[in-house]
């Protein structure tokens, strides 16, 4: 049977609701982007807004949430880097983060979150080297990063799937250009003339 789908931006008015543990919003057409007023969600354990048309920045705000074990926001149109506040979310077991528009290198904080067991980045446009912060997660068992084509460095040891296809993982990242050549010595003057 299909339901139909919920379309429209995300009420800032969500923000008020402070009780609220849980928050499956996926699969809908919801557009705009994440309201900063959901930082105030202080209680929220789960917040899935996976499979939506939403843009913009991740909030920093969501860093705030300290409770949260679950976090989808794969399959939509955000974009911009990573913000460093997601190494707040010490709670976090799940980090669906895959098939958006990311762009710069990931945030070595993601390596504070050590109840991490999934992290999912595939799909996107990250660069850089894979923090060596990450080989602390002890308890992540899945690790997907492939189709991120300016990902390099070397592979990570971790207990579990590591899938880096389509990426530079397990190569060496070019090192910065090669100076120019220094300039050639100008050419000798000509003797002086005989008298």
């Amino acid at each position: 049977k299909m339901y139909p789908r919920i379309t429209g931006t995300l009420p800032t008015q969500l923000g008020d609701l402070t009780t609220l543990t849980k928050l499956s919003m996926d699969f809908n057409r919801i557009t705009g982007t994440i309201p900063t007023e959901f930082g105030n969600l202080k209680q929220l354990e789960l917040l899935d807004l996976g499979d939506n048309k939403l843009i913009g920045n991740v909030p920093t705000e969501l860093g705030r949430l300290t409770r949260m074990t679950y976090l989808g926001l794969d399959n939509n149109l955000f974009e911009g880097t990573l913000p460093t506040e997601l190494g707040l979310l010490t709670q976090i077991v799940d980090l669906n983060l895959y098939r958006n528009q990311f762009t710069g290198t990931l945030p070595t904080q993601l390596g504070r979150l050590t109840l991490m067991t999934e992290l999912r980045l595939e799909y996107n446009e990250l660069t850089g080297t894979l923090p060596t912060e990450l080989g602390e997660l002890a308890r992540l068992e899945y690790l997907y990063v492939h189709s991120n084509i300016g990902l390099c460095g070397f592979t990570l040891i971790i207990d579990g799937n590591v899938d880096t296809e389509e990426t530079n993982i397990g190569s060496a990242c070019p090192g910065p250009p090669p100076s120019p050549p220094p300039p050639l010595p100008p050419p000798p003057s000509p003797p002086p003339s005989p008298p």
